[in-house]
């Protein structure tokens, strides 16, 4: 409506078209925030310490280990283990077509002499055999429910329910398996904020 003098007011009833004023948040993090953050920090910084101590005390072994390679394969299975909290380990090394253990980890001593007495081939009944087979990583949550894996010891004398297969590549060519084992079903290092899954060792 005009009013006298010529000057427009707004009808009455109605809201001026002003900006609407945006309410800028001012809270400030709680102490729960701050501590989970500096939770997280802490952890962050202990395994990137851990994974440095790890490479530094394999670079020992092997500057001390010039002619003699066993010292080095059991630091290297070991460090790695440790690293994935796994309970067992073995790394596999490419003796013709069969795979053969060279290296073992706290493995239960029955199932050690089971192992370094039973050569390995490539195929999908074994974890070392199906990563050879493969060429590839190779993770099975639970081997008991996996229907390809056809070596009873393992669940048996070696208690394994999860298992991880890496193998050693030369040129692409499988020449050797790495794997690590939990006795309890749960993926290898899971729980790590900044692990991720491996990659096949190349040589």
């Amino acid at each position: 409506m005009r009013q006298r003098g010529g000057s427009e007011q707004p009808v009455k009833g109605r809201r001026a078209n002003r900006p609407k004023a945006h309410k800028v948040s001012s809270a400030a993090p709680s102490v729960a925030d701050l501590q989970k953050q500096v939770s997280i920090l802490t952890r962050d910084l202990k395994e990137s310490l851990e994974y440095q101590t790890a490479t530094s005390d394999v670079l020992q072994v092997i500057s001390r280990s010039t002619f003699d390679l066993q010292p080095v394969l059991d630091t290297v299975l070991a460090t790695a283990a440790r690293l994935c909290s796994a309970d067992i380990g073995g790394l596999m090394r490419r003796d013709g077509e069969a795979y053969r253990m060279a290296a073992g980890y706290a493995l239960p001593p029955d199932y050690n002499a089971f192992l370094r007495n039973r050569p390995l081939l490539p195929g999908r009944d074994t974890v070392t055999g199906r990563t050879a087979l493969e060429g590839r990583i190779v993770h099975i949550a639970d081997i008991a429910a996996d229907l390809d894996y056809a070596m009873p010891e393992s669940t048996g004398i070696g208690k394994i329910r999860t298992s991880l297969g890496v193998p050693l590549l030369r040129e692409s060519e499988p020449i050797g398996v790495f794997w690590l084992a939990r006795q309890r079903i749960e993926p290898l290092a899971s729980g790590r904020s900044n692990w991720s899954a491996p990659s096949p060792i190349r040589l």
